[in-house]
């Protein structure tokens, strides 16, 4: 019998000169480490007691939780089990996959194919596959929801080509992922920030993952559905705050406009079209030569000003910076990142590559010295009435190559913080306006991590003007809100290549239930501002917008339930109808919300398609028309998808042609559809953190089959002047002052 130890309620086994740990972090939280000196880049675990007990076995351990059995093997080999033996999770020896035998891979190349060379893990951990296991999660590769089958490289890659299925690398390494199994749920957090892999039944016998470098450290989440693992994992990395409700609002961008003339044309071309606009991008064009916090003075020689004309007609502008600095004796920014030793170096030297500006310098986000210095810039640069930041470039990319491993960013070398470098990034940004603003900052980022989403809204990065990149971009979102992202979108109607009129009415249609809604587009790309299309097209996108603006209460509902447990804002069905059959497949349905379904089309040429409706009644969103769950198929007309409510729902809107976010209308409208239900509408300022101190409303509606009913949980805020209830056979006006 190998004796185990127990250190500060931590329970240890050795097995010759490796060690590991069990600490139960809460009831349904475990960590799993051979290092448990390691400390976490992200993780800040809030402990809370366990009860748990040791019992002795032949071949290892059982410590034995209120809710299930963790099994530690003599080759510290793990397995987890129900109290009626039913097998949760079982860890396996590792083997090679008999699929993929080792071969010549120069014959590979003579023929022209891509030969990847494998990965030299440190360490995989190798588990049982089951045949109905669904595995969802791991950030927004591209391909099916479910992932089962499928391989993926954890390592933030800027890719520019299109993003099909095959790739394993893009922006993100969000290293959490969920499976379903017949028998329940469990989640998994591999808390590495090196280069990491996951194979999800390849060879169709196991799934395993495993990292080239740091820690063996990973968190088992063990809870009772897939929201309570994600509460759980989002406790641990962190939940975003609630954004700007301007940022609910329709953005414009694209690489680039010019000058002031382009912008304010961009801006008079909106209004002209009656097509409401919350915010314009400018791209890296402003700037003077690529410098970060620099505006050209040719282009925009009054950007100050600008801002604050846009401001006063209820736009607002958000500035690109990247992380590259340029190598430049007489440019002051340069000037303090090499004198305050805020930049990487290579062999002692400092560390240059090439990005835009050209031979550029890297910050050394990861250190908090260089954090506070960038923060002070972000604060500096937002004194022009700037009212978000969009980081870019931070994987980090070059025009060179990867970075080489051992580039020092201050302690730590660059194989070690490169998925965590865009995370620092936009930690840093968002300080820099924290302090300056006093409310709540809007970031965007394209490379993350775990735990960036408290910092940042997120975007799937540079994809194009191609169907499939339309047809994934539903998985791609329910795949990052299962892996506890909240603020996220794409790039409507694709960032490279040109946009053709069906395409871009589609994407719209799906874009409008993105929670960041913005059209971007490549330098060398046609223009794809709505105006820019035919009339049906302009007439088509001018109808979604207005519904968004419509729905940005329902939207930010979403968002404030995010912020309390995690809960995803969009999510395949069979988040909410586990248990029924052909759902956990989907990929071009998702529920927004709770209460509506969304059925996109995606495809080229389609004008109707096929659906599924999970059991119960659903009813159109526009005609009230009801169907029962089951397959359907409906005619879907360009400009028009499909939207269903479940029975009994309620929906909170904003009054028509409502086509400002900055001040909230008075009246709140609510779509009462047929049968019974309960919802909670959350309310406050929208723009600070007042909110953190008790300034918001949370209002319980009851709809009882068209008859409303209201009671107030929370009151902390002026209340709406009054609620206008609408269902399919009454409209009643309440006075609420």
């Amino acid at each position: 019998m190998q004796p185990y130890q127990l250190n500060e309620n931590i329970f240890s086994l050795k097995n010759g000169n490796d060690t590991l740990y069990v600490d139960f972090i809460t009831p349904h939280i475990v960590r799993l480490t051979h290092d448990i000196s390691h400390l976490s880049r992200v993780v800040q675990a809030q402990r809370t007691d366990t009860r748990w007990s040791i019992k002795e076995e032949s071949d290892g351990y059982s410590l034995i939780t209120d809710f299930y059995c963790l099994k530690v093997y003599f080759n510290l080999q793990i397995a987890v089990t129900k109290f009626d033996g039913k097998p949760i999770i079982v860890e396996n020896d590792y083997e090679l996959d008999h699929l993929k035998p080792i071969l010549d891979k120069s014959l590979l190349k003579k023929e022209g194919h891509a030969a990847t060379a494998g990965l030299s893990l440190a360490f995989v951990h190798s588990f049982e596959l089951e045949e109905n296991d669904g595995f969802y999660g791991l950030g927004d590769h591209v391909g099916p929801l479910n992932k089962k089958g499928y391989e993926f490289i954890n390592y933030n890659t800027d890719y520019p080509q299109a993003h099909e299925e095959d790739v394993k690398s893009l922006y993100k390494s969000i290293n959490f992922f969920l499976c379903k199994r017949e028998n329940g749920f469990f989640g998994l957090y591999l808390d590495s920030t090196y280069k990491s892999l996951f194979n999800f039944g390849t060879d169709q016998k196991r799934f395993y993952f495993g990292s080239v470098g740091g820690a063996d450290d990973f968190y088992l989440f063990l809870g009772e559905d897939a929201g309570m693992i994600i509460k759980d994992f989002t406790s641990l990395t962190g939940r975003a705050k609630l954004p700007p409700r301007w940022t609910l609002g329709y953005q414009q961008s694209r690489w680039s406009y010019m000058n002031e003339e382009e912008v304010k044309e961009v801006v008079s071309s909106f209004k002209k079209n009656d097509i409401p606009l919350e915010a314009i991008h400018l791209d890296i064009d402003y700037m003077d030569g690529y410098r970060v916090f620099t505006h050209s003075s040719s282009k925009f020689p009054n950007l100050q000003a600008m801002v604050a004309s846009l401001y006063s007609q209820g736009i607002k502008v958000v500035t690109i910076l990247d992380p590259g600095i340029k190598v430049d004796p007489d440019y002051d920014v340069y000037k303090e990142a090499i004198s305050g030793g805020y930049v990487a170096t290579l062999n002692g030297k400092t560390y240059e590559n090439e990005v835009w500006p050209g031979l550029s310098v890297y910050p050394s986000f990861n250190e908090q010295k260089t954090r506070k210095w960038w923060s002070g810039l972000v604060c500096e640069w937002m004194k022009l009435g700037i009212a978000g930041i969009w980081c870019d470039m931070n994987e980090p990319a070059s025009f060179k190559g990867p970075l080489p491993d051992d580039v020092c960013f201050g302690g730590s070398k660059h194989d070690e913080i490169h998925n965590v470098y865009g995370h620092y990034m936009a930690m840093a940004t968002y300080e820099g306006i924290k302090a300056a603003t006093k409310k709540r900052p809007f970031v965007i980022t394209r490379a993350c991590f775990a735990g960036t989403n408290a910092y940042s809204t997120v975007w799937t990065g540079d994809n194009q003007s191609i169907y499939s990149s339309l047809y994934w971009l539903a998985s791609q979102q329910m795949s990052l809100a299962l892996s506890g992202v909240a603020f996220f979108g794409s790039d409507i109607g694709g960032f490279g290549g040109d946009c053709p009129s069906e395409l871009m009415n589609r994407w719209v249609e799906m874009g409008v239930f993105s929670p960041f809604m913005r059209n971007h587009s490549c330098l060398d790309s046609r223009h794809q501002e709505p105006y820019a299309y035919d009339k049906n097209t302009i007439s088509n996108y001018r109808k979604w917008v207005y519904f968004r603006y419509r729905i940005v209460p329902y939207i930010y509902d979403a968002l404030y339930k995010n912020s309390i447990d995690g809960s995803p804002v969009v999510a395949p069905l069979w988040y909410y109808y586990p248990e029924e059959k052909g759902l956990d497949n989907l990929n071009d349905e998702l529920m927004w919300g709770e209460n509506i379904l969304v059925a996109p089309i995606l495809t080229p040429g389609s004008l109707s398609r096929s659906f599924v409706l999970p059991f119960g009644k659903w009813y159109s969103f526009f005609t009230m028309e009801m169907k029962m769950g089951g397959l359907h198929c409906e005619e879907v007309p360009l400009g028009e998808t499909l939207i269903y409510a479940k029975e009994g729902a309620i929906v909170p809107m904003y009054p028509s042609l409502t086509k400002n976010l900055d001040k909230e209308p008075e009246e709140l409208v609510l779509r009462l559809f047929p049968g019974k239900g309960k919802y909670v509408h959350y309310q406050d300022n929208g723009t600070d953190f007042a909110y953190e101190k008790g300034e918001y409303n949370l209002y319980e509606f009851t709809n009882n089959d068209g008859e409303l009913s209201i009671k107030m949980l929370h009151e902390g805020y002026p209340k709406y002047k009054r609620i206008r209830a609408i269902s399919p056979h009454s409209e009643t006006l309440i006075n609420l002052k």
